[in-house]
C-alpha cells in the first residue's frame, strides 16, 4: 500500500525499494557506474558473474517488469486504494506500458532517467556486494 500511496512515483518507488536497497538482494542484480556511458553491468546466472550489457535496454527491462509489478499490487488491493489513488497509478501504468505513445514521450524518457540515477547512486553498495560475491568464487 505505501508503494501505490506514493502514486505517480510508484514505479519508481518499487525500483528503489528492489533494485536500491538490501530488502530484496535477488533483485540488486544491475550496476550502472558511468550515467554517460552505453552500458552497464548486470549479474548473468550462468557464469555467476557481472556482465555487460545495454543500458538502455535494461533500463526498459526493469521499467516493464515494476511497471507490471505495480499494476499487479494495485489489482490485488483495489478495495482498499483510494480513487484519487487508484486513478493516478492506471494513469502511469498506461503511460510507462506504452512506450511508444509520442505524447508522453519525454516524461517516459524522464522517469526512466530518474530511475537510472537511483540505480547509479546506489552503485557503491552493489560494487561491494559484487566484490564480495568475486571473492567467495
Amino acid at each position: 500500500m505505501e508503494i501505490l500511496e506514493k502514486r505517480y512515483m510508484s514505479v519508481l518507488e518499487l525500483i528503489k525499494l528492489m533494485h536500491c536497497s538490501d530488502k530484496y538482494p535477488q533483485f540488486n542484480n544491475s550496476i550502472i557506474t558511468n550515467l554517460r556511458s552505453r552500458q552497464a553491468l548486470t549479474f548473468d546466472e550462468d557464469s555467476c558473474k557481472f556482465v555487460s550489457t545495454n543500458k538502455d535496454d535494461l533500463m526498459k527491462n526493469i521499467l516493464s517488469h515494476r511497471t507490471s509489478d505495480v499494476e499487479d499490487i494495485l489489482d490485488e488491493n483495489k478495495e482498499d486504494v483510494p480513487n484519487k489513488t487508484q486513478l493516478a497509478v492506471e494513469d502511469i501504468i498506461d503511460i510507462l506500458s506504452d512506450i511508444d505513445n509520442k505524447q508522453n514521450t519525454n516524461y517516459v524518457k524522464e522517469y526512466t532517467e530518474n530511475a537510472m540515477i537511483a540505480i547509479y547512486n546506489d552503485k557503491d553498495r552493489l560494487s561491494i556486494t559484487k566484490k564480495q560475491n568475486e571473492i567467495t568464487e
